[in-house]
């Protein structure tokens, strides 16, 4: 980054490149947010940036011993959970999201693969069969998932489609959106989508609506 880039990319929604045809994503509040976090912890967030070559980011804070333990007032419940055991297609950009979401998916007994957006995940669809269920990111570079479901469905009609896309275009679509969101207003703006989960996703969610679509067999 430049030394002006440098200035403005701890402000909301900047970027280094702001350009329509950037090649990634992102909305331009991660470093303002972190930068925030670190600031009331009594710390600052630093850069250092040489152009074309990278950049590193670095905060130190001090906190003081606790002194006592701490330790739960109650035990976490160790019920045990049968497996989901469902193959899944996590359309997602963020690398840390996938991450996430991969452990989360394990956890929960499932396999799952992954695309870094809406064609390559229309690629995957188009080529595999025995994928169950579809949890597709809304907001990525390339081709969102609105327009991504949007082109799966209309395999259903396709003369020309393939059993594995008549297959794909009936499946589970699930919507991965930072927003709150009521159903009838879902309904109404995402016609395409099967349901919708809400991020920072919560394993508890994840595994409510995964069972709410598990009973589809690809």
């Amino acid at each position: 980054m430049d030394a002006q880039t440098q200035k403005d990319i701890f402000n909301r929604f900047s970027q280094a490149d702001n350009s329509t045809a950037r090649q990634y994503g992102g909305s331009g509040l991660g470093l303002a947010i972190s930068s925030q976090l670190v600031h009331l912890m009594g710390g600052q967030l630093a850069v250092e940036s040489q152009l074309n070559k990278g950049s590193s980011f670095e905060f130190s804070l001090t906190f003081p011993l606790a002194e006592t333990e701490v330790f739960p007032s109650q035990k976490l419940s160790t019920q045990p959970h049968a497996p989901l055991d469902l193959y899944i297609l996590v359309v997602e950009d963020n690398k840390a999201n996938q991450v996430l979401v991969g452990r989360q998916l394990k956890t929960l007994g499932c396999r799952y693969k992954l695309a870094d957006n809406g064609e390559e995940a229309l690629e995957i669809l188009n080529s595999e069969a025995g994928i169950q269920l579809v949890l597709m990111d809304n907001m990525m570079p390339i081709m969102d998932g609105e327009r991504a479901t949007k082109i799966i469905r209309e395999w259903a009609n396709m003369d020309t489609a393939s059993p594995t896309q008549k297959a794909a275009a009936q499946l589970p679509i699930i919507m991965f959106t930072a927003n709150k969101v009521d159903a009838p207003q879902f309904k109404k703006d995402y016609p395409f989508m099967t349901d919708w989960v809400v991020k920072p996703l919560k394993i508890s969610e994840l595994r409510k609506v995964l069972e709410k679509y598990r009973i589809y067999k690809a």
